[in-house]
């Protein structure tokens, strides 16, 4: 069997309502494998339960640790309130945002092949640039590059901006083109943005009416979903990234 058509595996950090598991289930269909999903929310575990039954939740990144199986990609919007422009500006001595460290531990016992990580915009300037270069740093003190590309909700026809800063890291000794990398992000980025903002889209109906629902099963708390949306990110906005590392995978495997 050839490369392409094994399962590509998942772990998801930081999970919220599985965003970041929906995108790669468009992007890779049969093939992506979610082995785990680490979330400490009550509401967003009962989401995740709903949709994806069979795959275990670990309760706290924490004391999270991996049971030694092969995985693909290691995902997480890992939390931001200490970043965004409108919080406290802590950076990362924030107790919230150093959380980041985990990831950063748990892809050093793991090593996947791809490492992607979402976060505000404010992450690139915040600290005068000083959260960002010791963000980089860190990366490549534990083995790991990175690229990385701005991406908003209201590109893809969404009523609000919701701009995220996507960085997607892959192992140094493993050559990539960042040029060749930005440019497979930017050109599916403006093709699915003419897709799916056309408000006669059946597709993007389809994605925010019956992927993403108001309705969960045994959770009446509007607030409980109110702070799982705002935490989620917009699948929409990754897809460019997992089709861009997909085809990578594709010419590597050739």
């Amino acid at each position: 069997m050839c490369d392409r058509l094994k399962k590509f595996r998942h772990l998801d950090l930081f999970s919220g309502i599985g965003g970041f598991a929906l995108a790669a289930s468009w992007v890779w269909g049969q093939q992506h494998e979610i082995h785990s999903f680490v979330e400490i929310e009550p509401f967003a575990q009962k989401v995740l339960k709903k949709h994806w039954p069979d795959v275990p939740i670990h309760e706290d990144v924490t004391t999270y640790e991996h049971d030694g199986s092969s995985i693909d990609i290691i995902s997480g919007g890992f939390p931001c309130q200490d970043l965004s422009s409108n919080g406290k500006h802590l950076g990362f001595e924030g107790e919230r945002s150093s959380l980041y460290g985990e990831i950063l531990r748990i892809c050093h016992d793991v090593r996947p092949k791809y490492v992607v990580m979402e976060n505000v915009p404010n992450l690139l300037i915040g600290g005068g640039g000083e959260w960002f270069g010791r963000f980089l740093r860190d990366l490549a003190q534990s083995g790991y590059d990175a690229e990385w590309e701005s991406i908003s909700a209201a590109s893809f026809g969404f009523n609000h901006i919701r701009d995220r800063i996507f960085i997607v890291a892959h192992p140094t000794s493993v050559r990539w083109s960042t040029v060749k990398f930005q440019n497979r992000v930017s050109s599916t980025h403006k093709r699915l943005s003419r897709e799916y903002s056309s408000p006669s889209n059946q597709k993007t109906r389809r994605i925010s009416k019956a992927d993403i629902t108001t309705e969960v099963d045994g959770i009446p708390n509007f607030l409980d979903q109110l702070k799982g949306y705002g935490n989620a990110i917009v699948p929409q906005a990754v897809v460019p990234i997992f089709e861009a590392i997909k085809l990578i995978e594709e010419q590597n495997s050739d």
